[in-house]
């Protein structure tokens, strides 16, 4: 069966981005061959999500309000643009950037494939978008608002931002980590939802450290730990899991380097073996590799160069063998070989040029 390769990125003037569109790579023997540039409707087609069952692709747009759905032919790696609707409306907050609209940041699909979930984050809420009897996606009314901290002195109406969506591997929990970023007198946290039919009912609240900007998270494949990595902390916040009741207790919160200065972490990802946890650092563009031990808490182990500039996203090739890096600011997605004896990132040579890329898709 034929492997393929999208990859999101940034268009916009306002990012001051390079990128043309969505970029499809067939992939043959762990090397991507360059298909062609996909056009698409609006600007910064920063994130994608695949629909196994209805083989689609579902595109959100980066500071925009827009999703957008193309059907995907495995046999040539076609796209074939469907429509698009809008993620909701946006936040009455005078002080967030108008520019940047409902600032749609991460989809999912419900692990019954039913709805796809939008984390706005400028908007501060969760769209619950259905499909329609021909399996389009049709505009919603149903969102998740998530406030910020009730303040009397604060005048205006408060939000959280999340940032993710992300269900338990029971698939009985929805889980969002949301900054607390000023604008919006926003709490940093990790919110955990249970799946009760087409309810979402929120049944804990972990408080992470005050403007740490809860971004990412990931689950152990044991499904007892939870790593949620901290955007201007740089840290990485570990937590059990009670999959029963959905509760969070906090184990440990540890550096993604060793070193005082800022370096902005953004990207999360653990190895399927559940030994093994990255972290991307990108003002120091550097991928941080953890160790996790016995009772799920985390030691730094070493890091390694992303080979680029600001490593925004990364992410484990479908067999776990290859960790990728989409190095936003250097225009290039760098290929390294997972040790799977010690999890370091060995260089392959493999470099592949792609305008501001935000996200790496395989199908």
């Amino acid at each position: 069966m034929k492997q393929y390769a999208l990859t999101g990125c940034r268009t916009s003037e306002f990012r001051n981005a390079r990128g043309k569109g969505i970029e499809v790579y067939e992939v043959v023997n762990n090397q991507w061959q360059h298909l062609y540039t996909m056009s698409v409707p609006f600007d910064n087609p920063s994130w994608l999500t695949f629909d196994d069952k209805r083989q689609q692709l579902y595109v959100i747009y980066g500071d925009g309000e827009k999703v957008s759905q193309f059907k995907f032919n495995k046999q040539n790696g076609q796209l074939s643009y469907i429509n698009s609707v809008t993620t909701g409306p946006r936040h009455p907050n005078k002080d967030l950037q108008p520019e940047r609209r409902n600032n749609p940041v991460c989809s999912c699909l419900t692990p019954d494939a039913q709805h796809l979930l939008i984390a706005n984050h400028e908007g501060g809420n969760i769209a619950i978008l259905n499909f329609d009897v021909d399996n389009n996606v049709v505009s919603t009314d149903k969102f998740i608002f998530i406030p910020g901290k009730q303040d009397p002195s604060y005048q205006d109406k408060s939000l959280s931002r999340p940032h993710q969506t992300l269900f338990d591997n029971s698939g009985k929990f929805m889980l969002v980590p949301n900054q607390g970023r000023k604008a919006g007198n926003g709490i940093d946290m990790v919110q955990v939802y249970k799946i009760v039919g087409d309810d979402y009912q929120l049944v804990h609240i972990a408080i992470t450290t005050e403007g740490c900007w809860s971004r990412h998270i990931c689950l152990h494949p044991s499904n007892k730990f939870i790593y949620c990595v901290n955007e201007l902390d740089c840290t990485v916040t570990v937590f059990s899991f009670n999959d029963e009741t959905g509760e969070l207790k906090q184990l440990q919160e540890i550096k993604t380097l060793d070193i005082n200065s800022k370096y902005d972490v953004s990207e999360i990802q653990l190895h399927q073996n559940g030994k093994f946890l990255y972290v991307s650092n990108r003002i120091h563009n550097s991928i941080s590799l953890f160790y996790v031990q016995t009772d799920g808490t985390l030691k730094l182990q070493k890091w390694f160069e992303s080979g680029g500039k600001t490593p925004r996203f990364t992410t484990l090739s479908p067999d776990n063998k290859y960790f990728y890096i989409a190095n936003e600011d250097s225009d290039n997605i760098v290929q390294l070989k997972v040790n799977p004896d010690n999890g370091y990132l060995e260089p392959t040579g493999t470099i592949i040029a792609n305008k501001s890329p935000t996200f790496i898709c395989f199908i």
